[in-house]
């Protein structure tokens, strides 16, 4: 606890873990980060966690939007009593690999980038930190429930492509919300990939090894 600063007592308003806003400077308590900004975050080390997430998100709708299209469209379906065709497979096939590299982005991203959103470094914020996590994980156990039931529930009454569109939505308004409160955010500033880093490190030291031989 001694490590910690009183937001009270704090004689500035910017965050101490070097965490910047969407303009690249220090980020501010005041308007940035906490649960201004967690409520609407549902890494790649080049782009940025954030711009991961709005990168595979828009990848794992548009591989909704294509699922929705197979169910729905004639031209995607088979006609009844005879198998699919090569292209109506590869089109389905390929709808459901777009959604697990949507899937492989976001996964990864979402629950680093919410961490991103608090300061441990003061005590209110610390203590929220672990607020925002328990939230977190019961919304997404919430939405599997709602998504077995809701959609499955609508995929019976309505059909399969009406059940898939109703994901399609959703995965898009979800997408606009995130990126409509860029500016709350708290970003990392990018160091690059730790792999081209340690790649590096390998190349050097057989450099210098050599140069002793």
């Amino acid at each position: 606890m001694d490590n910690f600063v009183d937001a009270k007592d704090s004689s500035t308003t910017l965050v101490n873990n070097g965490l910047v806003d969407y303009r690249r400077e220090i980020a501010d308590k005041r308007t940035t980060g906490g649960w201004k900004a967690a409520p609407f975050i549902i890494a790649d080390a080049f782009l940025g966690r954030f711009m991961t997430i709005v990168i595979s998100s828009s990848i794992f709708t548009g591989g909704v939007v294509m699922l929705t299209l197979s169910a729905t469209l004639e031209g995607f379906q088979p006609p009844p009593g005879l198998p699919a065709s090569r292209k109506q497979e590869a089109f389905l096939y390929g709808a459901l690999a777009i959604i697990a590299i949507g899937i492989g982005g976001i996964k990864p991203c979402v629950s680093t980038f919410g961490a991103d959103q608090f300061d441990e470094t003061y005590a209110s914020e610390a203590e929220n930190k672990h607020s925002f996590f328990n939230w977190f994980y019961l919304s997404i156990n919430v939405g599997g429930i709602l998504g077995i039931g809701g959609v499955g529930y609508v995929s019976q009454k309505k059909g399969v492509g009406c059940g898939f569109a109703v994901s399609a939505v959703v995965s898009a308004v979800s997408l606009i919300s995130v990126i409509a409160r860029y500016r709350r955010y708290r970003y990392q500033k990018q160091m690059g990939s730790p792999l081209t880093r340690f790649a590096q490190v390998i190349v050097a030291a057989y450099i210098n090894h050599r140069k002793e031989v």
